[in-house]
This record gives structure tokens, sequence and C-alpha cells, in this order.
């Protein structure tokens, strides 16, 4: 455990969040749905979190280096936390490259949750297919991952109406989603 002091304005914070099995996840407005983290007014995080304040690489300036381990390339963590970054700014092929990566060294999530960057990515790239092939990996790692998947699912569906709601049913219906789902009584 590390007992870190800094001071800065709200505008200058990127929030994180380490879970006891997984990777370190900025904690962002899809992140902010996962529920079972223990971290009271956890969603509330998410509102703080300035992703323009990350670099893409540590230029050595923060003096971070000397205190946490940015090595690590043959590791889960850091293709997902390269991934969501890549995510984070728009990059979406390069998104899906990480994975490719991680995937092609049989390197695999600890938490279903950290699938969710590259099923965005593939849902922006209009591989919807592999979209919902982590998706249902995800859901299967962790019935936890539900509110925050079916959440980006919703976002891509009201951003794309024209998607076919048949080739995401397998993961985006009223079973998996039921608060997007709500049937009307006469």
């Amino acid at each position: 455990m590390r007992n870190d002091h800094f001071s800065t304005s709200a505008s200058n914070t990127v929030s994180i969040y380490i879970p006891p099995t997984g990777c370190l996840w900025v904690v962002d407005e899809t992140i902010s749905l996962l529920q079972g983290t223990g971290v009271e007014g956890f969603p509330s995080y998410a509102e703080l979190t300035n992703q323009d304040r990350i670099m893409d690489a540590d230029t050595g300036v923060n003096g971070l280096r000397n205190i946490y381990d940015f090595n690590g390339s043959d590791t889960w963590c850091y293709y997902f936390e390269k991934g969501d970054l890549a995510r984070s700014k728009g990059q979406w092929e390069k998104a899906i490259s990480y994975f490719e990566q991680a995937r092609n060294a049989n390197l695999v999530p600890l938490e279903g949750i950290e699938y969710l960057p590259f099923v965005s990515a593939y849902m922006h790239t209009g591989d919807i297919a592999n979209a919902v092939t982590l998706s249902q990996a995800a859901l299967k790692k962790s019935y936890l991952t539900k509110p925050p998947l079916c959440q980006i699912w919703h976002d891509q569906l009201k951003s794309d109406p024209n998607l076919d709601t048949k080739s995401i049913s397998a993961v985006y219906n009223a079973d998996v989603c039921p608060a997007f789902f709500t049937t009307v009584q006469p």
C-alpha cells in the first residue's frame, strides 16, 4: 500500500481503482456503474476524472517511475490499461490491437469488466460480432459486469439506431439488462 499526498484542482483529477483481483481501472462513466466495489460514492468519482490528463507514455517528469512499476508489458494488465487509454481517446483500432496482442500472448482478463474497452472498440469499428463475443465472455467471468455492459450497448443503440437488435440479443435483452427493457401493462 502506498499513501501518496498531493494537491490539485478537481479538473486535474484522474480517479483510479485497483480491485483485489484485477488491473488498475480509470474510473469513468462506465466503470463507475460497477457494483460491489465497497467504495462509498464510487459513481461520483467518474465525474472528477479528466482523462485528457493521462499521457500515452511516461515522460518521467512526474517521478512516478520511482514509485510504480511501469514495465510488465508481458501481463494482461499492461494491454488492458493501454487499450483502455486508447479507447478513452477514441483510438478504436489501437485499442483492438492491444486486445489482439494480449490474446496472441494467451493473456486473459482478471475481471469481466476488463473486456469492456475492447467491446467498445469493436462496436465503434462496426465489428458487432466480436463485440458480442467479448460481451459474452465478460458476463461469463462476472455477473457484476452487467450494469456497465448494458449501458454501453444502450449507448451504442442510441448512437446507431440502425443496429440490428437481433444481432446483439444474446447480450442485450430483458434478462441481462432489465433496466433498459420495460413492459407496459394495459
